[in-house]
């Protein structure tokens, strides 16, 4: 069943993994993977009702966060957060720090998702307060400052993770690119960005905000250069924002126009790609004023 997952044939692993159910000794187990099965191809309902036949073995608690994550996925944050604040489970998981950690953070990611930040930003930070020194909930919280509008504790936070780890090129990149968007500190910015993509060269992220912050710099030339290799390797809406604003701005409006139009098929409803459409042409309706589709 393991070989027929890692196969990616779907439907072999879980007749294997149903046949292996019926083994009492490895039930739960079985369970446990046509669970996360029946989550990857969006099957909630089929992956709710495995992950409650989860009782017992070394996946009881992957299958108990699983369990939320199902609800979560389906908008039904209410039973999400019954699961993760209901009393055995709490009592089990004061037992076990990394457990506790694990369900913080999970809790968090749910208040970010219902745009209740202050309880999210609150939640990341008891998690940190069990584990000081983990970086990917340090960079969580991180972004979601941004989100919050408190530049100062993004970068208190990223500057927190650099420091521990000087080649994490995710919050260098991060860092950088905050800069570029949120102030008018390009150099301090291009120095992160560089620094980020000296590590991680091909990184794509790191390419576009290359090409952002030469761009604010007035550098067009350049930043056309790391943009178009940001977007040949992924045609993402923002990047093809970002690409399409320095080809208009360098003066090849028709080719911006193109760039535009694919992304906007891709995403319609793209927040940046259409804030920077919108501020091209002149329009509220972006998508009407495309070359080739109203005109």
């Amino acid at each position: 069943s393991l070989l027929a997952i890692e196969m990616e044939k779907i439907a072999n692993a879980k007749t294997y993994l149903k046949r292996l159910y019926e083994h009492r000794l490895y039930s739960s187990e079985a369970a446990y993977f046509i669970g996360q099965l029946e989550m990857s191809e969006k099957n909630y309902s089929q992956a709710e009702e495995w992950f409650k036949h989860v009782t017992s073995g070394k996946y009881t608690f992957e299958a108990y966060l699983g369990l939320v994550m199902v609800y979560a996925q389906q908008k039904k944050f209410d039973q999400a957060f019954a699961l993760l604040d209901h009393p055995s489970a709490n009592d089990n998981l004061h037992k076990n720090k990394q457990q506790s950690v694990d369900v913080l953070q999970v809790k968090a990611e749910l208040y970010v998702q219902i745009k209740d930040y202050q309880k999210a930003y609150k939640t990341y930070t008891q998690a940190l307060e069990l584990a000081p020194k983990n970086p990917d909930i340090r960079y969580s919280r991180a972004m979601l400052s941004e989100q919050m509008g408190h530049l100062d504790l993004l970068e208190k936070d990223l500057h927190k993770i650099i420091k521990d780890n000087p080649k994490d090129s995710q919050s260098l990149n991060a860092l950088g690119y905050t800069l570029t968007e949120k102030t008018t500190r390009y150099q301090e910015a291009l120095a992160y960005i560089e620094n980020a993509l000296k590590i991680n060269p091909n990184d794509v992220a790191i390419l576009d905000s290359m090409g952002w912050v030469l761009y604010k710099l007035e550098r067009y030339s350049e930043s056309l250069s790391y943009l178009k290799r940001a977007y040949d390797k992924d045609p993402d809406p923002e990047i093809a924002a970002h690409y399409g604003e320095v080809l208009w701005v360098s003066g090849n409006t028709q080719q911006a126009k193109i760039i535009w139009n694919k992304a906007l098929k891709k995403d319609p409803k793209h927040d940046i790609l259409l804030a920077i459409m919108t501020q091209y042409l002149g329009s509220n309706d972006a998508k009407n004023n495309l070359s080739g589709q109203k005109k």
